[in-house]
Formats: C-alpha cells, structure tokens, sequence
C-alpha cells in the first residue's frame, strides 16, 4: 500500500524519474575566491554547501542542475596598496578615502549559485567506486563586502609593507589588525555568468549511498569578486576572477525507483 502511495505521488509530481536512474548529492566544505587578493580562506575551510541532482540521459551521460551558496574571504596580507596611480590599484569610487592612504584588500563575498551541467559518470567495482567528470554552467547572485573602516567608522592606519612581492614571511596585515564588520558593499556586482569543469569520485559506503570528494573551478565574466579589479591602473587586463571549490559529498543513487 505504502509503495503504491508512493509511486502515484511520484507519477504526478515527477513522472521522468519513473524510468531510469538518478543521483542526489549534498556537499559541505570549501570555497574561495582566486583573484587579485590573497586567499584567507581556503582549501580545508567549511564555508560553502552545496545540493545537486543527476539524471541519466543515456549509458553514462548525465544531465545535472546544482545550487550552492558559500562565503569566501581574503585579505592582502603581504603588500600595500595605495591610491589609483601605478602600483595603486583603489581604483573604484568606494576607495576615495585611501587616496593618500595605504589599504590592505580584506573582503568577504557571498556567493549563491544555480548551475546546469552534462557530465560522464562511470560506476567501478561492482558499483562500489565512482568517478564523474563534467562541466557546469550558470548564474552566480554576489554580494562583495569590503572592510574599509574600523569601529569609530575611520580608515585603517596601516604601516606600508617591507616588501614589494609575495614571500614566505609574518604577514605585514594580519587579520587582526581589522574588525570583522565588512561595512562596504561592493556595487559593481550582482548577478555573474560562471561555467568550468568538475570532477568527483565516491566510495561506496551501503546500498547505493557513496561518500566521496569533488572539485570545481568556474570561469567567471566579471574582476570583482575581491572587490579589486586591477592591481594597478594600467594594468587592465582580461583576468577576471575565478570560483574554486572543493568538498566532501554524500551521493544517493536511485534507479527505477525501486521502493
């Protein structure tokens, strides 16, 4: 009785899973952004989730919708940046109070993203072992918050930096120096364009369920996501940011419903 309660539900609301097999995945773990600004917030932080569906097209051919949301941090922690002329790089109108002033880039971007995708999954091991490349692509909603001003709403007086390039050495602008309130929004953004590749791999753990890891880069059409857009003022280049993401999964595989 349960089982025909379930499978009349199913025909009215969901009628293509009736057929065939498909994968629902829930993901936790990292998220940063790669661009003009330091990572503080990388690899091995829990600051993004993310749930995903899989639906078998043909033989191993699938077709994926995604949506996630995460929030990366990064500060420039090694090199000062000052004013809008060469080796500045404060170029947009939110930094007018550092024109005479040295920075440090601290920003914390949220990200909610909605993504379709084709990928190869290929099932080993008596189905015991997953792997599953693809590509994704899709709209991301951004929110990049700067912190400009301390808790008396003044500039930072930072000391300028002892070195010119990135080193293996104490942080001249540690997190520390700031406050955590991320006051400033960031109004060149909004709703972004992403695609790039994707890869997981999953290990059975019971019937049809898998623990696995994934990884993720999406292209992105816009510099703003660090809330810097150029380095410097002549530096104008085509590099816009990117999306990086890696977490651990847990996959369920339904095929045909079988209640």
């Amino acid at each position: 009785m349960c089982n025909s309660i379930k499978l009349t539900l199913l025909s009215i609301l969901f009628p293509i899973f009736l057929h065939g097999q498909f994968d629902v995945s829930i993901g936790t773990g990292s998220i940063w952004v790669d661009g003009d600004v330091d990572i503080l917030c990388g690899i091995g932080s829990v600051n993004s989730f993310d749930i995903a569906v899989d639906y078998q097209l043909i033989n191993q051919f699938y077709f994926g919708a995604s949506i996630g949301y995460g929030n990366a941090k990064g500060l420039e922690q090694f090199v000062s940046w000052q004013g809008k002329s060469l080796g500045g790089g404060l170029l947009e109108p939110i930094y007018q109070d550092y024109d005479s002033s040295i920075y440090a880039p601290y920003h914390s971007t949220n990200i909610l993203t909605f993504s379709l995708g084709l990928s190869y999954k290929l099932y080993l091991s008596h189905d015991n072992l997953f792997i599953k490349v693809g590509v994704r692509a899709g709209y991301s909603k951004v929110d990049t918050y700067m912190n400009l001003y301390d808790a008396d709403n003044n500039i930072y007086e930072l000391p300028p930096s002892s070195t010119t390039s990135f080193q293996a050495q104490d942080p001249t602008y540690p997190p520390e120096l700031f406050d955590d309130s991320f006051e400033t929004h960031m109004d060149n953004i909004g709703t972004v364009f992403q695609y790039g590749p994707r890869a997981s791999l999953g290990f059975n753990i019971t019937k049809n369920s898998y623990i696995g890891i994934a990884y993720s880069i999406q292209i992105l059409d816009t510099d703003y996501l660090d809330g810097i857009a150029w380095r410097t003022s002549l530096d104008k280049t085509n590099n816009n940011d990117m999306i990086h993401q890696a977490m651990i999964e847990y996959t369920h595989r339904f095929g045909t419903f079988n209640w």
